[in-house]
């Protein structure tokens, strides 16, 4: 089984004074740099960990620099996983079968693919050399992505409200997988 989360001593930490909000430029910055200022933020200023396993795969994830490299993929696995879902209910052909998430911890590629397989996700992972492989529900990884992301929301949104209002981290917030989640849709 894939485990995704953020594990920290507490989700609710309290606001800070230390907050710095970067400038950004409208014309050259994106919802990236916005993810990454956050990420680095995150790292200095709370005791965070991102946790990225699959069974006997323990990947070396960072906060400061991995975990904007996954959010930044994360809507499009959710997008993905919606797509999945809706040609299941209307007994529709899937034509994109399958969605890879890639980190690079030190310049080592680590690859986890999740692949339909009728009603479930067949998830494969790769890292230095290893290989790992299960099963899963669809709505068992949609629950371990949302809870992620309600979590990542959780954290950020007690302790770093400002860059939620930004309007280029809109963005990202308003791409339909992440919005509809958080609205329970």
């Amino acid at each position: 089984m894939i485990d995704i989360r953020l594990e920290t001593d507490r989700l609710f930490h309290s606001r800070t004074d230390t907050l710095f909000i970067p400038e950004y430029d409208l014309n050259l910055d994106n919802y990236q740099s916005v993810l990454i200022d956050l990420c680095h933020w995150i790292d200095e200023n709370m005791s965070v960990k991102f946790i990225f396993n699959h069974e006997d795969i323990v990947l070396p994830v960072d906060v400061r620099t991995d975990l904007p490299i996954f959010l930044e993929q994360l809507p499009s696995i959710l997008n993905w996983i919606d797509e999945v879902v809706n040609n299941l209910i209307n007994n529709n052909e899937i034509e994109n079968k399958s969605f890879t998430i890639e980190l690079y911890e030190q310049g080592i590629d680590s690859t986890t693919q999740f692949t339909i397989n009728s009603e479930n996700i067949e998830v494969l992972s790769f890292f230095k050399g290893k290989d790992s492989r299960s099963n899963m529900s669809i709505h068992l990884v949609d629950c371990i992505l949302t809870r992620f992301l309600f979590n990542f929301f959780i954290l950020i949104s007690n302790s770093h409200i400002n860059y939620l209002t930004h309007s280029i981290f809109d963005e990202w917030i308003n791409n339909s997988s992440i919005r509809n989640r958080l609205l329970g849709k």
